[in-house]
């Protein structure tokens, strides 16, 4: 070192022995453990280290993926959910620490969190142990024994009514729980009579078999669901073969014929002519042999698309009964309104020959895939079955119903039957049945018959032709739009009608008005009858119901009032005023 050099070290070092300072040092902070695993929800305290640490050097905690896991401002770690982070530290003019944390899912997954069982179900939980301990031994506790106990493989008996909690648990794992809701099942469910009609449009006496039905029905106030096959005399337009077999479980031969439920009603025949219904006192006997009760419930659940014409239909219910283990469950489509002929000797004044008639329920098709229904377990007092089918186009969706009722395995008695329209929000063409029988409520378009407005027609030569066009309302159709008439018909051999009242009855004898036949003999009244007749011709019939009580007067001044009932329940009043 020269002396130039020496002198300039001699200066420096004296200058900083004279002031007392020393070279600054770079703080650092690190974080202990570098890297931890936790558990769902688990929490840990990290510890930072800073050097040199004068004691009030401030830190910054933050997560690279929150979702993961969080860090409060103290350091301590909370684990979310499964997954990867890193937890940095960062102080001032450092490199920042880091601490990888994995957290891991260690919980129990209860397959089904809640349940509602009824008193001596049992039900088998199942819980998943989780990817982080597959072989942990699953232990099964519930809190309320006395209400729902659970056994050591997680089968849940109910003993009585009431709320319990189930827990599946396991060392280093966070458990589950399952919350069963226990009631009574009811002792019964209100009963729905399915009645089998079996008719055809050969038959003349079935038009007459099918008002005893509705008379009946109208009169006991029997709820039932009306299903009409036309198999049991020929076959027609409307029959199907799945109604072949139904017909023989129901011992069918002939027609018109019925059944109740497949119940022996009437002596020991399952199937007895519905005109049985309708004589003196027999409704009140048959309806005191129906049973208000049953011991299942039969629930229809669907869904219609108008533009594929897909239907997906879940019939179940509940069963009281817990010895039984299976049913037969059927589903039938039927359509209301169909005009179709009709053999109809004794509506049509005993003319032979077929004439235009509305054919009620009539059963389309079968969607069960057997015709005397499949096979449905019970379990834990439930049944379910689910079907999908496609709507034929010809049908008139509006006039649909779905109709579901269960059987015992050896086909009868029918337990229960329910019925909804195919298309939400409509009445599935109750309107187009001989009754609104639907609890004897007015259907929503019921303007379709009734008599509000009336033509009358001259009378002809020396008889007197009245006919009554009871609705201006129009329905259109393939037969095209219809309107309602009504015919009386006065046969007399002089051109004038004794002035008087007459009542309508059945079977009176000369000058009597008689109700549903007619007697050309000299000084007889004729017929009373109601019936569909196409618009544009009043000659073609569309539908005859018969007038069943009423009365008709005759004034001096040739005018006639008549009024009454019909067999569809309308009531209709009329005055005729001669021309002058």
């Amino acid at each position: 070192m020269n002396k130039k050099s020496l002198f300039s070290y001699i200066i420096v070092s004296a200058i900083l022995l004279l002031t007392g300072c020393n070279p600054p040092v770079q703080p650092t902070i690190s974080i202990a453990p570098t890297s931890i695993t936790l558990n769902l929800d688990e929490t840990y305290a990290l510890q930072a280290t800073i050097s040199p640490d004068n004691g009030n050097t401030p830190i910054t905690w933050e997560s690279s993926n929150m979702d993961v896991a969080t860090v409060d401002a103290e350091g301590v770690v909370t684990a979310k959910e499964a997954g990867t982070t890193t937890i940095i530290a960062t102080i001032a003019d450092a490199e920042p620490a880091k601490c990888v944390v994995t957290v891991v899912d260690n919980t129990i997954v209860m397959l089904t969190d809640t349940l509602e069982l009824f008193v001596d179900d049992t039900y088998q939980l199942v819980a998943k142990l989780p990817a982080c301990d597959t072989t942990a031994q699953l232990i099964w506790t519930s809190e309320t024994p006395e209400v729902a106990n659970v056994d050591e493989n997680g089968l849940v008996t109910v003993k009585a009514e009431g709320t319990a909690i189930i827990t599946a648990s396991a060392e280093g794992l966070k458990s589950a729980q399952c919350i069963i809701v226990a009631t009574q099942i009811q002792s019964s469910f209100p009963r729905k009579y399915l009645i089998e009609h079996f008719t055809g449009d050969q038959c003349g006496y079935c038009p007459s078999g099918m008002f005893s039905m509705v008379e009946y029905i109208q009169q006991t106030s029997t709820p039932c669901i009306w299903v009409s096959h036309h198999h049991g005399y020929n076959q027609d337009e409307y029959t199907i073969p799945e109604s072949a077999k139904i017909a023989s479980a129901c011992g069918v031969s002939g027609a018109p014929n019925m059944a109740m439920n497949r119940t022996k009603i009437m002596g020991t025949a399952i199937a007895f002519h519905p005109g049985y219904l309708v004589e003196d006192g027999m409704a009140e006997t048959i309806a005191d042999k129906c049973d208000t009760t049953a011991e299942a419930s039969v629930m229809i659940d669907h869904t219609y698309d108008a533009a594929t014409k897909q239907l997906h239909v879940t019939v179940s219910g509940l069963v009281a009964n817990t010895n039984v283990e299976e049913y037969l469950l059927t589903v039938i489509i039927k359509e209301n309104g169909l005009i179709g002929k009709q053999a109809d000797y004794y509506y049509s004044w005993k003319e032979k020959g077929y004439k235009e008639f509305m054919h009620p329920c009539v059963a389309r098709d079968v969607i069960s895939t057997s015709q005397l229904g499949d096979t449905v377990k019970v379990t834990n007092h439930r049944y379910s079955q689910s079907y999908t089918y496609t709507i034929a186009d010809k049908w008139v969706p509006e006039n649909c119903c779905v109709v579901a009722y269960i059987t015992p395995l050896n086909k009868k008695p029918v337990i229960n039957a329910e019925e909804t329209p195919l298309i939400a929000g409509t009445t599935g063409g109750a309107e187009y049945l001989p009754f609104a029988i639907a609890e004897n409520e007015t259907p929503t378009n019921a303007t379709k018959l009734s008599f509000t407005e009336v033509e009358l027609e001259k009378p002809s030569n020396d008889k007197l032709n009245v006919k009554l066009i009871a609705s201006k309302s129009t329905r259109s159709d393939f037969y095209g739009p219809l309107k309602m008439v009504i015919n009386l018909e006065f046969n007399t051999t002089n051109s004038s009608i004794p002035v008087g009242t007459y009542e309508f009855a059945e079977g009176n004898e000369v000058n009597t008005f008689s109700a549903g036949t007619v007697d050309y003999a000299t000084q007889s009244f004729g017929a009373s009858l109601m019936q569909y007749r196409q618009a544009s011709d009043l000659t073609s019939v569309r539908h005859t119901w018969r007038i069943k009580s009423g009365s008709v007067t005759v004034n001096e001044d040739g005018s006639i009032v008549a009024e009454g009932k019909i067999d569809n329940g309308k009531n209709f009043a009329f005055t005729y005023t001669p021309a002058q």
